[in-house]
């Protein structure tokens, strides 16, 4: 069964993993990236630390419809 991200996640095969990247979206894509992150904490300084987490955090405000640093909605 492979597993990544030390374990966090595991897939019953490589064709299940491979299934679910085809099929990511921009909420899974975001989730993936943070549940990496926290497991890599260590592998990064702090100022990389930071830019990696204003980049998730902007990522972020975009999927959940906010305009980026004004916090009002976007309007469609």
């Amino acid at each position: 069964m492979p597993a990544i991200f030390n374990d966090l996640l595991e897939f019953r095969n490589d064709l299940d993993l491979d299934s679910v990247l085809e099929k990511m979206d921009n909420t899974l894509a975001i989730k993936l990236l943070e549940i990496a992150l926290e497991g890599c904490t260590d592998r990064f300084s702090l100022v990389e630390s930071h830019v990696i987490y204003t980049c998730l955090k902007k990522l972020k405000q975009q999927e959940n419809g906010l305009n980026s640093g004004n916090g009002e909605l976007q309007q469609g």
